[in-house]
């Protein structure tokens, strides 16, 4: 990973806030790789602001010469995946 890190931190809501770190390198990867990893973490931090309770949420994106990683945590509380798909499949 590279060693150059860009971090911000914003609230999203009054009630949670966002931080994120990306790794030097992020601008050279290819755009649609760019637009991926967007749209995945753009998914993943609205599923957390609706669904998690949490009042922070951290995203980091990591650039490597073999790989791109993005890791997304939260201090909410999480749903066991079966019951979260069984709500999902009712509507709910």
């Amino acid at each position: 990973m590279a060693l150059d890190v860009e971090g911000t931190t914003t609230a999203l809501t009054p009630e949670l806030v966002l931080r994120t770190e990306v790794h030097s390198g992020f601008g050279d990867l290819d755009v649609d790789l760019r637009k991926a990893i967007f749209r995945i973490t753009q998914e993943a931090v609205t599923n957390t602001a609706k669904h998690a309770g949490a009042r922070q949420v951290r995203v980091q994106v990591g650039i490597s010469a073999e790989e791109a990683s993005v890791e997304i945590t939260d201090d909410g509380v999480s749903q066991p995946i079966a019951a979260a798909l069984l709500a999902r499949m009712s509507g709910g």
